[in-house]
């Protein structure tokens, strides 16, 4: 338990308690569907098989990848939300047409990325994040063609 205690002090030396409370840890409600967990991942090419899920908005968080058209690279950038002190790891999987992958670990840090090399045809991106309470949903899963494209969840 920590306790938080606000007290405004003013200029000529008088000061106000304006605030004192105990503080627990509060569970946030996850209760978005389904939750999956890591036993849930294809064996040998590392894709979630599970459909894609959005948390609720109290823990929803904003992620965005992208294709450039030209240099074929592939981002993914984390665009914070309310759920980003919630978020224990948020992994990035990309299939190559090529038929080789990617696998990186996204910060949960506004304006974090992870950067990869994609090919001149169609590469898949799947994004999973993992909650503090052990709570898993696949929030990207997206085609990105040989012209580039944008995906977000």
């Amino acid at each position: 338990m920590d306790v938080v205690e606000v007290v405004i002090s003013y200029m000529n030396g008088e000061s106000y308690k304006v605030l004192f409370e105990i503080v627990g840890f509060i569970r946030p409600n996850f209760g978005a569907e389904p939750v999956k967990t890591q036993e849930a991942v294809a064996p040998g090419d590392g894709r979630y098989g599970w459909p894609v899920t959005t948390p609720q908005n109290n823990v929803y968080i904003s992620v965005n990848v992208s294709k450039d058209p030209v240099y074929k690279t592939i981002t993914t950038t984390f665009g914070g939300g309310l759920g980003q002190n919630l978020v224990q790891q948020i992994d990035v999987f990309v299939m190559l047409s090529d038929g080789s992958f990617f696998e990186g670990e996204l910060e949960a840090r506004m304006g974090a990325t992870v950067v990869t090399d994609g090919t001149n045809g169609t590469d898949r991106v799947q994004v999973v994040v993992a909650y503090v309470n052990g709570e898993t949903y696949k929030i990207i899963d997206a085609e990105l063609g040989s012209r580039g494209g944008i995906a977000t969840n």
